[in-house]
């Protein structure tokens, strides 16, 4: 029997603020963590398949601009 290939999506609402922590945590930008196990020295083999340049906020706001997510109704739409 051929094995199914699928993906999974996590998909929650984030406000201006909210998103700065994630985007703290994500990066790896906080300078203490409440887990003694991260190991802030593997940081840098992290994989990146898109990297952010700016902070989430700014490259949204970016995208907007050049109208490839939209943000009709209550949640953003990307428009690839």
């Amino acid at each position: 029997m051929d094995k199914t290939n699928y993906s999974v999506a996590r998909v929650e609402t984030y406000t201006k603020t909210s998103i700065t922590k994630t985007e703290r945590h994500n990066e790896r930008k906080n300078k203490s963590y409440s887990n003694m196990n991260v190991d802030l020295t593997q940081a840098p083999n992290n994989i990146h398949y898109k990297k952010c340049e700016t902070t989430y906020n700014e490259k949204l706001k970016e995208l907007i601009d050049i109208g490839q997510v939209s943000l009709r109704g209550l949640n953003f739409v990307l428009l690839n």
